[in-house]
């Protein structure tokens, strides 16, 4: 795949599902493509917290360019699921 072969994506929908039985939290950040600032420069959710159990649905409007990235921390390893809906633009 080329550099002009690459996609523009718009995510819609944010899904985060806590499988563990304590509450847990999130950060989520996007990146910009190229941009080598602090990732808490960029940050989307903040320390989000997310009930035992519980699964959490965002509604967002993220343009991801060629190269941007999406990163995500939780407070535990393994508990937590991110799964995104988008589209090509």
């Amino acid at each position: 795949m080329q550099a002009g072969d690459l996609e523009r994506i718009s995510i819609e929908q944010i899904w985060i599902c806590n499988a563990d039985s304590s509450n847990r939290t999130v950060t989520l950040a996007h990146i910009p493509s190229g941009d080598d600032s602090a990732e808490s420069n960029f940050v989307l959710l903040d320390a989000m917290t997310i009930k035992a159990g519980q699964t959490q649905v965002i509604d967002a409007r993220i343009y991801l360019e060629p190269g941007d990235r999406l990163v995500s921390s939780a407070s535990a390893a393994g508990q937590l699921v991110v799964t995104m809906y988008g589209r090509k633009r």
